[in-house]
């Protein structure tokens, strides 16, 4: 399992978009997609943010309704890297792995610090977060079927939009 967010630009004029900060835009208004996929692409869940909500602050709500599906194990970005997003998956009894965030901590002296960094150097490592190009493939395919509509104004109108292409999407894994 991958969960991941991608930044989805609005209208200036949209009043309930907040401007967040992305790494292919920079600053941008907007919201902010956060999905958990299968490594073949098969979306699972699903969440869309303001833009200014951070990612690790949502991997919690997603994690949580993965507990039907009997996921054992969750790969995500730096972003995710919060004790919060790893309490909340153990809780429901999945292995989460992340990257150590650089930004939001010194040197990490627990285990998962401790360890993790020797994991990603690993040719497992390196094999296992190479899966995560999954979830930015469908980043992609969902950005060029027309998940990022600027011309939509509103919070529930762009969720509705959103909800649409990943319907549209899932299909393809039910032909």
């Amino acid at each position: 399992m991958l969960i991941d967010s991608t930044s989805l630009r609005s209208s200036l004029y949209d009043s309930q978009a907040k401007w967040g900060v992305s790494t292919r835009y920079h600053w941008f208004k907007g919201y902010k997609l956060h999905l958990c996929t299968t490594a073949e692409g098969n979306i699972l869940s699903h969440v869309l943010t303001t833009a200014n909500r951070n990612d690790a602050a949502v991997a919690p709500e997603s994690l949580v309704s993965l507990k039907q599906w009997d996921i054992e194990l969750v790969l995500g970005d730096a972003a995710y890297d919060s004790e919060k997003v790893r309490q909340t998956a153990e809780q429901a009894g999945i292995l989460f792995i992340s990257p150590i965030n650089r930004r939001n901590s010194k040197e990490r002296k627990d285990a998962y610090g401790r360890v993790l960094p020797v994991l990603l150097k690993t040719r497992f490592g390196q094999w296992l977060f190479g899966l995560r190009r999954g979830i930015e493939q469908v980043f992609n395919e969902l950005k060029s079927d027309g998940v990022e509509q600027p011309r939509w104004y509103g919070f529930h109108r762009y969720l509705l939009h959103v909800l649409c292409c990943i319907l549209m999407h899932n299909f393809e894994f039910l032909l």
